[in-house]
């Protein structure tokens, strides 16, 4: 199983390698980004809006819902857009109907009212679209997209940082995230347990997950990957967790602890916390996720 994770980890981290560059390019040029998600699909937006505050003091950066930006703030024009030219798009499709056909619909929108940037997406059962001003990457099938969108553009924001801000943490995290596959055997052993129990969990009677912008992309890969008896809260937006009726598995990095309530001593809890820097972490928790759904698939 494992060399099978590592192959998929490997093809993510090529395809991403391959186009992260324009990403980069883009900000850079710009100095003003605007990520846009839909859906369930959330991550790969609040993670790069959480890496470019931590590294990149010069960029101006805004996680929207596509939706919402594309019908009530691009024909009207905002704060967003500076005087002399428009924000640069980052746009993540859904993989996911009816979420991917809506994304296509609205990109070519933002197209026509001149937005240029770039827009990633799935190819899986696709048709193919050509938009004036915003390239479209279409990610092959047997590649995840979400570890792309995570990888791409962490690259791109580790890519400036390293011109614009240079730190050994930057370099660090430059150089982790380019040779991934070595880690997986360590992140299996120590989390292997606990992933059993939530594959237990969730063939048993299904799981809520509760999770911060850093731990979504594990929920994210789990609808993706279609298991369906898997629930998705908000860290946030938790307010009575006797409301919850299934098992809870609460997802946060070390640097996140002051946000989880007081319930991980629940006895329906399971509590999987990574010990790692944050601007990363979003991609080993979909590693994390996709070694659960092995797991799942195997049963």
């Amino acid at each position: 199983m494992m060399e099978e994770i590592a192959s998929a980890v490997n093809k993510a981290v090529e395809f991403a390698s391959n186009i992260y560059r324009e990403i980069e390019k883009g900000i850079r040029d710009r100095g003003r980004v605007t990520l846009l998600t839909t859906g369930w699909l959330k991550s790969p937006g609040c993670s790069a809006i959480h890496s470019i505050s931590s590294v990149l003091s010069g960029v101006k950066a805004y996680h929207i819902d596509l939706g919402f930006f594309a019908r009530y703030i691009a024909p009207y024009g905002s704060s967003i857009d500076s005087e002399e030219e428009r924000t640069w798009l980052v746009i993540y499709g859904n993989p996911k109907d009816p979420w991917s056909s809506i994304a296509d619909r609205l990109a070519k929108s933002l197209s026509i009212m001149g937005y240029a940037g770039i827009m990633l997406r799935a190819s899986v059962n696709k048709h193919r679209i050509s938009l004036d001003g915003i390239r479209v990457i279409d990610i092959p099938g047997n590649i995840d997209p979400i570890l792309v969108y995570l990888i791409s553009t962490t690259k791109a924001i580790l890519e400036i940082a390293s011109r614009e801000n240079p730190s050994p943490r930057v370099a660090r995290l430059a150089t982790e995230i380019t040779d991934l596959a070595p880690v997986i055997p360590g992140i299996f052993q120590q989390y292997e347990a606990r992933l059993k129990d939530l594959a237990d969990k969730i063939s048993e009677q299904g799981l809520t997950l509760i999770t911060t912008c850093t731990s979504r992309p594990f929920a994210e890969g789990l609808i993706l990957d279609s298991h369906s008896y898997v629930d998705l809260l908000e860290i946030t937006d938790l307010h009575s967790i006797d409301l919850l009726e299934k098992t809870i598995a609460i997802l946060y990095v070390e640097a996140e602890k002051d946000l989880v309530p007081q319930i991980t001593v629940f006895k329906r809890t399971i509590d999987i916390m990574l010990k790692t820097d944050p601007i990363p972490s979003p991609i080993y928790y979909r590693i994390l996720s996709m070694i659960l759904s092995k797991m799942l698939k195997r049963r």
